[in-house]
């Protein structure tokens, strides 16, 4: 039985639970419940005498005395180390022949002789086991078996185009993109999370995918923001090419749209045009009744 909280760690990730999308990275090395007191124990002996051995107290014991405790800390340190690796001994790793489509996960356990090899070097032992599994690749390892590629792409149906077992990895790079793991570019083009789908994803060496973290630090996704542009100017300019009219037309007319109102006696025009200026007016000639 897997425990609770490997399941959680498995599904979710982060302290908001975020579903987990790259679970074939993730491996956990769980400890057997009934050697933990065995290392408690063990450590404890172990501070002990790393307390006898301080200078300011070893002293206080015979030579003999003093050899013994040095003796006895060495053991106990390689004693605990020992404990420690043969206790974290249950192994789950991802596979899709795992307990259940909640948690596909597998169980294998470490060999007890083989982590007591070499105390304090535990690590060997898990990435042996994970390269025998076919779940851990190093650059030197051969690649995986006609066996393993058969099992896990639909060519476990009976065949495969090559072009589909190309769709099936660019099928979960998509993927990556739309949870907003992955940022695509080409050239100028920059396809990431809410972006619309370009209509071919190429597989050359001039396009980049990258990890969002990657994109946000070389500030590349998410897009800045435009800068926003000025404000127009809507203060109309002047015409360098408009004159002025002489008989006001191209001015603003006063009050009835006419070059000016004349008075009752004839001597001047008033709320004229102040686009241009107005000639000088004749004088009024005497009437014949003036004359007498």
């Amino acid at each position: 039985m897997i425990p609770p909280l490997v399941i959680k760690l498995f599904n979710q990730k982060g302290a908001s639970g975020e579903p987990r999308i790259q679970q074939n990275n993730l491996v956990f090395l769980v400890i057997d419940s009934d050697r933990v007191e065995t290392i408690k124990n063990g450590m404890r002996r172990k501070l002990a005498l790393i307390d006898l051995s301080n200078p300011s107290r070893i002293h206080e014991f015979a030579s003999y005395q003093q050899d013994k405790i040095k003796e006895l800390l060495g053991k106990a340190e390689k004693n605990v180390s020992i404990d420690i690796q043969q206790a974290y001994r249950h192994l789950y790793y991802p596979s899709t022949q795992g307990f259940s489509t909640e948690c596909r996960l597998m169980h294998t356990s470490l060999n007890l002789e083989t982590c007591a090899a070499k105390p304090g070097d535990g690590q060997r032992q898990v990435k042996a086991i994970l390269q025998d599994l076919q779940k851990l690749c190093a650059p030197d390892d051969t690649p995986p078996s006609p066996e393993s590629i058969r099992t896990k792409t639909p060519l476990r149906a009976g065949k495969i185009s090559m072009a589909e077992l190309r769709k099936e990895f660019i099928a979960g790079i998509k993927k990556g993109i739309n949870d907003g793991l992955f940022v695509y570019q080409d050239g100028e083009l920059i396809y990431g999370k809410g972006d619309p789908e370009p209509a071919v994803l190429k597989i050359e060496d001039k396009v980049i995918l990258m990890t969002r973290e990657y994109a946000k630090e070389h500030k590349i996704w998410p897009r800045p923001e435009p800068e926003p542009e000025p404000d127009p100017d809507i203060t109309p300019k002047p015409d360098p090419d408009l004159k002025p009219d002489p008989t006001g037309s191209n001015g603003t007319s006063g009050t009835n749209g006419t070059n000016g109102t004349n008075e009752t006696n004839g001597t001047g025009q008033t709320g004229g045009s102040t686009g241009g200026i107005l000639p000088p007016q004749p004088a009024p000639q005497p009437t014949e009744f003036e004359k007498d």
